[in-house]
C-alpha cells in the first residue's frame, strides 16, 4: 500500500516555477547577473529534484515494515512492533515502545489515510 503526497509536490512545483521566472525576468528588464542566474538555476534545480522524486512514495506498507520518506533518511518500523494508533489534533501517531512515526492528515488524501489506517489495525490484530 501506498500513500503519495501531491499537495507539496504541487506548491514546490508552483514555488520553484516562481524563482525560475524571478530570474529571467531580473535577466531580461534589468540585467543579467549573479542574483537572476542564481533565481534562475535554485528553481531549476529544484524543478529536476521534483521530477526525479515525484514516484516515490510519503507512506509506504512493504513486507511488513512501515516506511514514511523524509528529507535525507526514511522512517521504519515494523508493524509487529507497532503498539498504538492515536490520532491528536491533525496527525495520526504510529508508536512503538522505541520509536514512534508522526504523519500530518493535512498534506495527505483523507480517504487514502482512512485506508491505511483501517488496513494497518486489521494487520496488527492478526
Amino acid at each position: 500500500m501506498k500513500i503519495y503526497d501531491r499537495h507539496s509536490y504541487t506548491m514546490m512545483f508552483i514555488l520553484t516555477g516562481i524563482y525560475m521566472l524571478l530570474g529571467v525576468l531580473k535577466g531580461y528588464f534589468i540585467s543579467i547577473d549573479a542574483f537572476s542566474i542564481g533565481y534562475f538555476f535554485m528553481g531549476f534545480l529544484g524543478c529536476i529534484y521534483l521530477v526525479i522524486t515525484y514516484q516515490n512514495p510519503f507512506l509506504e506498507i512493504k513486507d511488513d515494515l512501515i516506511i514514511k520518506a523524509g528529507i535525507f533518511k526514511k522512517k521504519r518500523m515494523k508493524i509487529a512492533d507497532v503498539k498504538s494508533i492515536e490520532k491528536v489534533e491533525n496527525k495520526l501517531l504510529i508508536k512503538s515502545e522505541n520509536d514512534q512515526i508522526k504523519i500530518s492528515k493535512g498534506m495527505l488524501d483523507d480517504s487514502k489515510l482512512i485506508n491505511f489506517e483501517i488496513y494497518l489495525k486489521s494487520k496488527i490484530n492478526q
